[in-house]
């Protein structure tokens, strides 16, 4: 199952579900997407942090933690 803002997304075609909505944000279908997941992972470190403590408080396994995803954020690019 994917949560992907793009309709069209390149695995698309491989996922069972998919879900389309923005995930940087707190929205209902972020919630929604949760609900339906044992272990919620991301792969890309523009998320919300809040949203991914607030599920981790309700139970649900995040993967990375967001802990690590806000040291990430924290971190500048460096560009060469």
């Amino acid at each position: 199952m994917v949560l992907d803002p793009l309709e069209n997304f390149p695995a698309s075609a491989l996922a069972y579900d998919h879900m389309v909505d923005s995930f940087d944000d707190d929205s209902a279908t972020v919630q929604e997407f949760a609900k339906r997941c044992r272990v919620f992972t991301v792969e890309i470190e523009h998320v919300d942090v809040a949203t991914l403590e607030k599920l981790e408080q309700q139970g649900l396994d995040c993967e990375p933690k967001a802990s690590t995803i806000q040291i990430i954020q924290l971190i500048p690019c460096i560009c060469f």
